[in-house]
């Protein structure tokens, strides 16, 4: 298995990836670390025979119809990629959860859960993502996004 810093360079190397991958979207690293407006957190959980965890996002809820529009080829702003914009931070959760896991080279199967995503109480749960080691906090087209790991027992 990897040490902490290979494990936390592939998080960041995974979102980067899916990132660009999916949406041409880049990110670059963040001075604002204030609270997204209407934030979603994103989550999900993936299981080896190394590692168990689980992957989190919190992103604005028009990070997500940027997100949409971006896949979809269409303005933010438009009804379709405001209709998607939760789907879209669903599938980028899938995509770098894999690419994660591919990283990482866990052994054996490996199993991923569906993405979740729900509405956060933004003061309580930003502050208290952002307080937890391993972090991190990014500009991704002038969207502030946060994401970690935790490890499941």
């Amino acid at each position: 298995m990897s040490n902490a810093t290979d494990t936390e360079n592939d998080i960041v190397n995974a979102f980067v990836d899916a990132l660009e991958t999916l949406a041409f979207i880049s990110l670059a690293p963040s001075e604002d670390c204030s609270a997204p407006i209407e934030a979603i957190l994103s989550t999900i959980d993936f299981a080896g025979e190394s590692l168990r965890g689980r992957l989190c996002l919190i992103a604005s809820e028009s990070f997500g119809w940027y997100l949409a529009g971006n896949v979809l080829g269409t303005d933010p702003g438009d009804q379709e990629a405001r209709d998607r914009g939760s789907d879209s931070l669903r599938e980028l959760m899938n995509v770098a959860c894999g690419t994660f896991c591919s990283k990482q080279k866990l052994a054996g199967k490996i199993e991923l859960s569906l993405p979740h995503s729900i509405t956060l109480d933004i003061p309580a749960l930003w502050a208290s993502a952002l307080a937890k080691p391993g972090t991190h906090v990014f500009d991704a087209d002038g969207h502030t996004i946060a994401f970690w790991m935790e490890e499941l027992a």
